[in-house]
């Protein structure tokens, strides 16, 4: 389940993605797949720049998606990203994922970020894209000689944009903790352009079953 607290750098993080979305994509339809909780923080940030019509929030713990179905009439889907992906054809040009767990996945709860994300971005109609994700390093080690957000930046930028054929067009980082203790948060945020002249044989995938 999705763990909402009261959190002044989620409210950065947000407020990035909703000033982002802004500048790229003003004059230009907007439609947004996010994971949110039961406060639905993000959802009421990017409200304020776009129609919550087309807002979809992702969540797969059954109480929390009847909270949000009392505010978001028809934009929840109860389940997890694969599971949505199984049964809908995405058209969003924004994305926020935050996954409150390792990048490289939790065989108990079946959610394996890169795949979902590599499906997502494969399957995408739009030439550009705003992609966000948050992954904590809760129970995993990074690649030797690296921290765990060079590793997650890495297995982004050198492996998954590059098999999608997306390029970087604009970047930001943040580090952080949720609640002031635990584990630590690692956000990124791209502008993604599609470039179908990138070589897919130059894709560092580091993941490995021990890290799974």
């Amino acid at each position: 389940m999705y763990q909402d607290f009261n959190c002044p750098e989620k409210e950065r993080v947000n407020n990035k993605i909703r000033d982002l979305v802004t500048d790229i994509f003003k004059n230009k339809a907007k439609k947004a797949l996010i994971l949110d909780g039961p406060s639905m923080t993000t959802f009421n940030t990017l409200k304020q720049v776009m129609d919550p019509k087309n807002i979809t929030i992702i969540e797969r713990n059954c109480s929390t998606v009847q909270q949000q179905q009392k505010h978001v009439h028809g934009n929840v889907f109860y389940g997890s990203v694969a599971n949505y992906l199984d049964n809908s054809t995405s058209n969003a040009n924004i994305f926020f994922l935050d996954w409150m767990g390792s990048i490289f996945g939790n065989r108990s709860t079946g959610d394996f970020p890169l795949e979902s994300m590599l499906r997502i971005l494969k399957t995408s109609p739009h030439r550009q894209l705003i992609f966000a994700a948050t992954f904590c390093n809760r129970g995993v080690t990074a690649v030797e000689g690296e921290s765990y957000f060079e590793t997650c930046r890495d297995e982004l930028e050198k492996a998954l944009f590059r098999d999608a054929q997306y390029r970087v067009k604009e970047s930001s980082t943040m580090t952080y903790k949720r609640n002031g203790s635990g584990a630590h948060m690692v956000f990124f945020l791209y502008v993604l352009k599609k470039s179908t002249n990138i070589d897919r044989s130059l894709c560092e995938y580091m993941l490995t079953e021990d890290r799974k």
